[in-house]
Order: structure tokens, then C-alpha cells, then sequence
């Protein structure tokens, strides 16, 4: 994943709107919902949720930061 997906990634990790995470990242909604997408086609996750599974058990991303 590029930078910016992993901090995209990080957002929904954190359970942020798409307009939140562009709010921070200082980005349009419209290119955060790209990003999404493009990483969520990168980890062959079918959904957000999925998308965390892949990403903690690649490493991307600690687990212990969810709780």
C-alpha cells in the first residue's frame, strides 16, 4: 500500500466517516472513497472489516492499537 492508503487504512481502522478522514488528511471525500477502494482491491478484503482482518495479520497495522 502507498502512504496515503495507510493513512487512509488508519482512519477506518479508527472507525472515522469517509469525511472525517479527508477533513484530517486534507483531502476531498471524493479521493478518500478512491483510495478506499484502491486499498481494499490491494488487500483482496471484500469489506472494511475484512480489510482490518488483512491488514493485522499482514502486519500493516497492530492489533493491540483496536482496543
Amino acid at each position: 500500500l502507498s502512504g496515503r492508503q495507510l493513512q487512509v487504512l488508519g482512519g477506518i481502522v479508527r472507525g472515522l466517516q469517509n469525511k472525517l478522514i479527508a477533513y484530517e488528511l486534507g483531502l476531498s471525500i471524493r479521493t478518500v472513497e478512491a483510495y478506499r477502494d484502491q486499498l481494499l482491491e490491494r488487500l483482496g478484503a471484500r469489506g472494511t472489516a475484512d480489510a482490518v482482518r488483512v491488514a493485522i495479520a499482514a502486519g500493516l497495522i497492530d492489533g493491540a492499537d483496536l482496543s
